[in-house]
Protein backbone atom coordinates (compact mmCIF):
# COMPACT_ATOMS: atom_id res chain seq x y z
CA UNK A 1 0.00 0.00 0.00
CA UNK A 2 0.85 3.01 -0.97
CA UNK A 3 1.98 5.52 2.17
CA UNK A 4 0.49 8.64 2.71
CA UNK A 5 3.36 11.02 3.40
CA UNK A 6 1.37 14.26 6.32
CA UNK A 7 3.72 17.01 7.11
CA UNK A 8 2.41 19.26 10.94
CA UNK A 9 2.55 22.53 11.05
CA UNK A 10 1.47 22.98 14.81
CA UNK A 11 2.72 25.46 17.36
CA UNK A 12 2.02 22.82 20.76
CA UNK A 13 4.99 20.47 20.62
CA UNK A 14 3.47 18.28 23.01
CA UNK A 15 0.46 17.83 20.05
CA UNK A 16 3.14 17.63 17.16
CA UNK A 17 4.42 14.54 19.25
CA UNK A 18 1.45 12.93 20.03
CA UNK A 19 -0.18 13.43 16.03
CA UNK A 20 3.20 11.93 15.01
CA UNK A 21 2.96 9.12 17.07
CA UNK A 22 -0.63 8.15 16.68
CA UNK A 23 -0.38 8.50 12.78
CA UNK A 24 2.29 6.83 12.21
CA UNK A 25 0.95 3.60 13.92
CA UNK A 26 -1.45 3.76 10.99
CA UNK A 27 -0.86 1.43 8.40
CA UNK A 28 -0.43 4.04 5.21
CA UNK A 29 0.12 6.86 6.89
CA UNK A 30 3.73 8.64 7.27
CA UNK A 31 4.72 11.78 9.19
CA UNK A 32 7.36 13.16 7.25
CA UNK A 33 7.64 16.73 8.72
CA UNK A 34 7.02 18.56 12.21
CA UNK A 35 6.67 22.01 12.59
CA UNK A 36 6.07 24.81 15.06
CA UNK A 37 6.03 27.49 12.75
CA UNK A 38 5.43 28.33 9.19
CA UNK A 39 9.43 30.04 8.84
CA UNK A 40 10.44 27.03 6.90
CA UNK A 41 7.38 25.23 5.40
CA UNK A 42 7.79 25.88 1.69
CA UNK A 43 11.63 24.58 1.73
CA UNK A 44 9.73 21.07 3.60
CA UNK A 45 6.84 20.87 1.49
CA UNK A 46 10.04 21.32 -1.57
CA UNK A 47 11.95 18.17 0.21
CA UNK A 48 9.14 15.92 1.89
CA UNK A 49 6.90 16.29 -1.08
CA UNK A 50 3.95 15.79 1.30
CA UNK A 51 0.33 14.58 0.36
CA UNK A 52 -1.23 15.93 2.88
CA UNK A 53 -0.76 18.95 5.13
CA UNK A 54 -2.37 19.49 8.74
CA UNK A 55 -1.92 22.83 9.66
CA UNK A 56 -3.26 24.24 13.29
CA UNK A 57 -5.37 27.70 12.96
CA UNK A 58 -3.71 29.00 15.30
CA UNK A 59 0.01 29.62 15.76
CA UNK A 60 1.88 31.60 18.27
CA UNK A 61 0.34 34.13 20.05
CA UNK A 62 -1.54 35.87 17.16
CA UNK A 63 -5.08 37.03 18.78
CA UNK A 64 -6.85 36.63 15.32
CA UNK A 65 -6.56 33.08 15.54
CA UNK A 66 -6.90 32.90 11.84
CA UNK A 67 -2.95 32.76 10.85
CA UNK A 68 -3.46 29.32 10.17
CA UNK A 69 -5.67 30.33 7.55
CA UNK A 70 -3.93 33.27 5.84
CA UNK A 71 -1.20 30.13 5.62
CA UNK A 72 -3.67 28.10 3.58
CA UNK A 73 -4.46 31.09 1.16
CA UNK A 74 -0.58 32.17 0.99
CA UNK A 75 -0.26 28.70 -0.14
CA UNK A 76 -3.16 28.74 -2.29
CA UNK A 77 -1.89 31.92 -3.82
CA UNK A 78 1.61 30.39 -4.70
CA UNK A 79 -0.45 27.68 -6.38
CA UNK A 80 0.94 25.00 -4.22
CA UNK A 81 -2.25 22.35 -4.16
CA UNK A 82 -1.18 20.24 -1.69
CA UNK A 83 -4.58 19.05 -0.03
CA UNK A 84 -4.93 20.82 3.64
CA UNK A 85 -6.67 19.24 6.89
CA UNK A 86 -7.03 22.55 8.94
CA UNK A 87 -6.95 21.43 12.82
CA UNK A 88 -8.64 23.60 14.73
CA UNK A 89 -9.01 23.70 18.90
CA UNK A 90 -12.20 26.13 18.08
CA UNK A 91 -14.97 23.83 16.69
CA UNK A 92 -16.58 27.29 15.62
CA UNK A 93 -18.36 27.36 12.22
CA UNK A 94 -17.16 30.52 11.12
CA UNK A 95 -13.74 28.92 11.25
CA UNK A 96 -14.69 26.38 9.47
CA UNK A 97 -16.43 28.12 6.45
CA UNK A 98 -13.53 30.36 6.34
CA UNK A 99 -11.25 27.31 5.94
CA UNK A 100 -13.01 26.13 2.89
CA UNK A 101 -13.32 29.98 1.46
CA UNK A 102 -9.67 29.71 1.86
CA UNK A 103 -8.68 26.35 0.32
CA UNK A 104 -8.66 24.34 2.69
CA UNK A 105 -9.94 20.37 2.08
CA UNK A 106 -11.05 19.40 5.28
CA UNK A 107 -11.53 20.62 8.39
CA UNK A 108 -11.27 19.02 11.76
CA UNK A 109 -11.73 19.97 15.49
CA UNK A 110 -8.99 19.07 18.16
CA UNK A 111 -12.14 17.74 20.05
CA UNK A 112 -12.89 15.50 17.30
CA UNK A 113 -12.15 11.42 17.66
CA UNK A 114 -8.54 11.11 15.93
CA UNK A 115 -9.89 8.18 13.91
CA UNK A 116 -11.70 11.63 12.29
CA UNK A 117 -9.12 12.98 11.60
CA UNK A 118 -7.39 10.10 10.34
CA UNK A 119 -10.55 9.57 7.77
CA UNK A 120 -10.35 12.86 6.69
CA UNK A 121 -6.81 12.70 5.89
CA UNK A 122 -7.49 9.10 4.26
CA UNK A 123 -10.52 11.66 1.87
CA UNK A 124 -8.14 14.44 1.55
CA UNK A 125 -5.45 12.25 0.61
CA UNK A 126 -7.50 11.13 -2.69
CA UNK A 127 -7.85 14.66 -4.13
CA UNK A 128 -11.73 15.15 -1.82
CA UNK A 129 -13.11 18.34 0.25
CA UNK A 130 -15.58 17.30 2.38
CA UNK A 131 -17.14 18.82 5.26
CA UNK A 132 -17.69 16.58 8.60
CA UNK A 133 -21.60 16.99 8.06
CA UNK A 134 -20.65 14.73 4.99
CA UNK A 135 -18.11 12.40 6.56
CA UNK A 136 -20.50 11.25 9.14
CA UNK A 137 -22.75 10.18 6.49
CA UNK A 138 -19.70 8.38 4.25
CA UNK A 139 -16.86 5.67 4.87
CA UNK A 140 -13.92 6.17 2.99
CA UNK A 141 -13.73 3.52 -0.09
CA UNK A 142 -10.82 1.00 -0.02
CA UNK A 143 -8.52 1.26 -3.08
CA UNK A 144 -9.83 -1.29 -5.03
CA UNK A 145 -13.56 -0.07 -4.45
CA UNK A 146 -12.10 3.22 -6.06
CA UNK A 147 -10.42 1.21 -9.20
CA UNK A 148 -13.62 -0.57 -9.48
CA UNK A 149 -15.76 2.91 -9.41
CA UNK A 150 -13.56 4.23 -11.85
CA UNK A 151 -14.01 1.54 -14.40
CA UNK A 152 -17.71 1.54 -13.83
CA UNK A 153 -17.70 5.36 -14.92
CA UNK A 154 -16.37 4.16 -18.01
CA UNK A 155 -18.94 1.84 -18.55
CA UNK A 156 -17.86 -0.94 -17.97
CA UNK A 157 -19.93 -4.06 -17.27
CA UNK A 158 -19.57 -6.16 -14.59
CA UNK A 159 -17.72 -8.91 -16.16
CA UNK A 160 -15.28 -6.46 -17.87
CA UNK A 161 -14.49 -5.03 -14.36
CA UNK A 162 -13.62 -8.69 -13.42
CA UNK A 163 -11.51 -9.05 -16.56
CA UNK A 164 -9.58 -6.07 -15.99
CA UNK A 165 -8.73 -6.57 -12.79
CA UNK A 166 -7.92 -10.30 -12.45
CA UNK A 167 -10.80 -11.32 -9.94
CA UNK A 168 -14.30 -13.50 -10.10
CA UNK A 169 -17.59 -11.83 -10.77
CA UNK A 170 -18.69 -12.92 -7.55
CA UNK A 171 -15.82 -10.55 -5.66
CA UNK A 172 -16.97 -8.02 -7.91
CA UNK A 173 -20.63 -7.73 -6.85
CA UNK A 174 -18.92 -7.53 -3.34
CA UNK A 175 -17.14 -4.74 -4.10
CA UNK A 176 -20.04 -2.95 -5.89
CA UNK A 177 -22.37 -3.26 -2.96
CA UNK A 178 -19.99 -2.13 -0.42
CA UNK A 179 -19.55 1.15 -2.27
CA UNK A 180 -22.82 1.47 -2.83
CA UNK A 181 -23.56 1.48 0.80
CA UNK A 182 -20.24 3.64 1.24
CA UNK A 183 -21.87 6.11 -1.04
CA UNK A 184 -25.67 5.84 0.19
CA UNK A 185 -26.88 5.43 -3.28
CA UNK A 186 -28.50 2.70 -5.30
CA UNK A 187 -27.40 2.82 -9.16
CA UNK A 188 -23.99 3.02 -11.10
CA UNK A 189 -25.40 6.40 -12.20
CA UNK A 190 -25.83 7.50 -8.74
CA UNK A 191 -22.21 5.82 -7.72
CA UNK A 192 -20.42 7.52 -10.43
CA UNK A 193 -22.18 11.11 -9.62
CA UNK A 194 -21.23 10.55 -6.11
CA UNK A 195 -17.86 9.50 -7.45
CA UNK A 196 -16.87 12.81 -8.88
CA UNK A 197 -18.35 14.73 -6.00
CA UNK A 198 -16.11 13.16 -3.84
CA UNK A 199 -12.94 13.18 -6.06
CA UNK A 200 -12.79 9.56 -6.52
CA UNK A 201 -13.26 9.99 -10.16
CA UNK A 202 -11.90 12.90 -12.40
CA UNK A 203 -14.90 14.48 -14.34
CA UNK A 204 -12.52 14.39 -17.74
CA UNK A 205 -11.97 10.28 -17.02
CA UNK A 206 -15.89 9.94 -17.41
Amino acid sequence: MKQVKILILDDHKAVSYGLTKHLNERDGLKVVAELNNSTSLLQKIELHTPDVLIIDIKLGNDSTQDNGLKIVRRLREQEINVPIVIYSGFDYQPYEEEAFRVGANAFVSKSDTLQTLVDMILFVSKGMTIRKQEYMKTEPLTEKEILVLNLMAQGYTNKQVAEAIHVSSRTIEYYITSLYEKLHVESRIQAVLRGIKFGYIKEESV
